[in-house]
């Protein structure tokens, strides 16, 4: 009887007249993960540019900047040509070119030329190439110029015959009068008075035949030939 007792609320116990709630698990949130941001590729630098391969034709020196009339000069810079082209001389207040340099070597970068025949002055300079490009002007003095005989005459004095020359940039020491026969230097004038536009000589003894005089000034400028008949 006593363990039958026992027996009934412990099996009350485990009885309830109200029903319990069948249990559901409370539904958390399933855990998203944030997905990573996209991956944004970085940049490259971008590289720094080469310089520039320039085709111009381009003076960069001039040396000297100032010279005698065929005096050698040099001109350095860039893109000359491996052709030889032209040296062109304009002075300051002209349009047009007042002569062209004789070349004596020329490569790309580096021409010699001499200074052509213009009158003394201020110039601008400036290199064709043979593919007739152009280069930028660069300044260039003509200290003196080339001798010019303007006019001649021929006169009497003392049985003897002296020539007159006149001109521009005899220069004021005394140079010389060539006398050439063909290529050949036939004598000297005898020199009888010296300016920088007069020269006054008597010819040497020569032979009957035409002749070219020529001024050569004291600093070694020449003109250009007269020629004459003269002698016996």
């Amino acid at each position: 009887m006593f363990t039958s007792l026992l027996a009934v609320p412990l099996a009350l116990s485990f009885f309830s007249p109200f029903p319990f709630p069948s249990f559901k698990p409370f539904p958390f949130p399933t855990s998203t993960a944030t997905p990573a941001p996209s991956a944004v590729p970085s940049q490259a630098p971008s590289p720094t540019p080469e310089p520039s391969v320039t085709s111009a034709v381009e003076i960069i020196d001039v040396e000297p900047s100032s010279a005698n009339f065929m005096q050698e000069f040099t001109l350095t810079g860039f893109n000359f040509g491996s052709n030889p082209g032209s040296i062109n001389f304009r002075q300051y207040n002209q349009s047009f070119s007042s002569g062209g340099a004789p070349i004596v070597s020329w490569n790309s970068q580096e021409i010699k030329a001499k200074v052509p025949a213009v009158k003394k002055g201020s110039y601008r300079i400036q290199v064709t190439t043979s593919e007739n490009k152009k280069s930028n002007e660069d300044k260039f003095t003509v200290k003196n110029g080339q001798p010019i005989i303007n006019s001649t005459s021929l006169r009497a004095v003392n049985g003897e015959y002296e020539f007159v020359f006149q001109g521009t940039e005899f220069g004021s020491r005394r140079g010389e009068i060539n006398i050439y026969l063909g290529n050949a230097i036939a004598g000297k004038g005898i020199i009888k008075y010296w300016s920088s536009s007069r020269v006054r000589f008597e010819f040497p003894p020569l032979p009957h035949s035409e002749y070219g005089f020529q001024i050569q000034t004291s600093d070694g400028r020449q003109s250009s030939l007269k020629f004459f008949t003269v002698g016996n």
